[in-house]
């Protein structure tokens, strides 16, 4: 569904010495005898489209991926996976901001850019409805994500009983989005942009998050200890990325001062007892954080504030008790 909305703050083509040239200004749509004489909003509200798109295409996408798969001779019980992966996406689809489209459209002159600006007979923005720029969702840029992800295994035989020790690994080598407007690459960083939760990058972007479990069994009753860890991230305001970086150094001490400039590698420890009790009937319990770590403070940092976007990358709630049966027929 469409709609006519406020959602421009800027046009460069107006007033009676605009911000761009008349070069750039046609590429908007100003036609020559209209330079330097299109009136300005004195609020600042231009007018804009937005809602869906009819004309959409569906995304494309090129994934490559392979896996090695070693388990030697030489040491019995060890297993090692290891997947590579890579996956291109292109023709997204995505909303573009109003200004953002006129801006670019002038210095880049992309004509798909170009193409979302309609002026009205006064050339404007907002005297009339005529007049607005289009921000529904559009076939534009493409996304890029790589990874390494691990499993490896290894049982060995301790008298009666077997110790197995496993590790799940994941190594993020590029979580990255270019609309044509912006760029960036999300991996180690956190914030705003990089932890939408309606984007493809729902949660944090850690470098290496690993799961490492060693579990003793010996007839009915197995007993494992697990670790999880989720690596460090800094904020994306402070990165050296163009798009996301942000040089005001208020900003950076606020940061700092509600310790969200950076995130250590985060650790956790579980505990689990499982035993047979019959045929085909389990029982376990255990216990998650065991030492009841809360998770780091958020941008506000109130005791309560995890962060906007971490949906589920920390425990929320610290110590964790689970007790299950499980029955397989």
């Amino acid at each position: 569904m469409r709609s006519l909305a406020l959602g421009g703050s800027t046009d460069p083509c107006s007033g009676s010495s605009p911000d761009f040239s008349q070069a750039q200004c046609a590429l908007q749509g100003v036609p020559a005898n209209w330079y330097g004489k299109i009136q300005p909003n004195p609020a600042g509200q231009y007018n804009t489209i937005t809602g869906g798109n009819t004309l959409l295409n569906p995304e494309t996408a090129k994934t490559t991926s392979f896996g090695v798969v070693i388990s030697p001779r030489q040491l019995s019980g060890f297993t090692a996976a290891v997947d590579y992966y890579n996956i291109d996406l292109d023709s997204t689809i995505n909303a573009l901001n109003a200004d953002d489209i006129l801006k670019q459209c002038g210095l880049t002159g992309d004509s798909t850019l170009c193409g979302l600006i309609h002026r009205d007979q006064f050339a404007s923005l907002w005297r009339t409805p005529a007049g607005y720029t289009e921000s529904t969702t559009q076939n534009v840029g493409k996304k890029q994500v790589r990874g390494v992800d691990t499993n490896i295994n290894y049982v060995v035989p301790a008298g009666g009983a077997s110790v197995s020790l496993n590790l799940i690994g994941s190594y993020l080598m590029k979580a990255a989005i270019d609309t044509g407007l912006f760029s960036y690459d999300c991996v180690g960083l956190t914030g705003a942009i990089c932890n939408d939760p309606y984007s493809d990058h729902p949660a944090m972007q850690p470098k290496w998050r690993h799961l490492f479990r060693a579990s003793w069994e010996r007839g009915n009753n197995t007993i494992s200890a697990g670790w999880r860890m989720i690596g460090s991230v800094i904020a994306e305001e402070l990165s050296d990325q163009k798009d996301l970086a942000n040089s005001d150094p208020v900003l950076a001490q606020q940061l700092k001062d509600n310790f969200a400039d950076k995130y250590n590698a985060w650790h956790y420890v579980d505990l689990a007892f499982s035993r047979r009790l019959g045929p085909g009937v389990h029982a376990t319990v255990g216990v998650n954080n065991v030492f009841d770590k809360n998770p780091p403070f958020g941008s506000g940092s109130n005791a309560d504030d995890y962060a906007k976007g971490f949906y589920g990358t920390y425990d929320s709630y610290g110590r964790f008790v689970h007790f299950s049966l499980q029955f397989t027929f």
